[in-house]
C-alpha cells in the first residue's frame, strides 16, 4: 500500500520517516519530494508498505502525529494528475518520449484549436 505523508519540515530525512511508520508494520520504501528548481524538500513524501492492513493501522495511528514540531497529514496515496499545461521540464520529456516512440505512454487531454475570430491581436 502506497500512503501519502504530508506537511513534513525540511529536517525531516527518510530514516526518520521510516522510524515513525515501522511500528505499525513492514516499510518497503520511503520516498521524499524534492523540488527540481531548487533541490529542497517540499514537504510531502511516500511510504508503501507491503500489507494494506499494516499500512491502514500506520495511516489510523500517525494521522496527525507530531513529528519534528508538524502535525503529520496521513492517508492512501492518490493517483498523479497532470496538469494542462505541463512544467518546462515535463514538456522536454514528453518531447523525448515521442522521439524514442513512446507515444502511448504520453498522458491524453483534448485540444481544440481556437476560431479565428477568438483571436485578438
Amino acid at each position: 500500500m502506497k500512503i501519502y505523508v504530508g506537511n513534513l519540515t525540511q529536517e525531516t530525512a527518510q530514516p526518520q520517516l521510516r522510524e515513525a511508520f515501522t511500528p505499525f508494520g513492514d516499510v518497503s520504501r520511503v520516498t521524499l519530494a524534492i523540488g527540481t528548481a531548487d533541490g529542497k524538500r517540499m514537504g510531502f513524501g511516500f511510504v508503501e508498505m507491503p500489507s494494506d492492513e499494516q499500512g491502514m493501522a500506520a495511516i489510523t495511528g500517525l494521522n496527525g502525529h507530531d513529528l519534528d514540531g508538524n502535525a503529520l497529514k496521513v492517508h492512501i496515496a492518490r493517483p498523479r494528475t497532470y496538469r494542462a499545461n505541463p512544467s518546462p521540464q515535463a514538456r522536454q520529456m514528453n518531447q523525448e518520449s515521442l522521439q524514442l516512440g513512446l507515444e502511448d505512454s504520453l498522458p491524453r487531454r483534448e485540444r481544440t484549436e481556437p476560431k479565428q475570430e477568438d483571436i485578438q491581436f
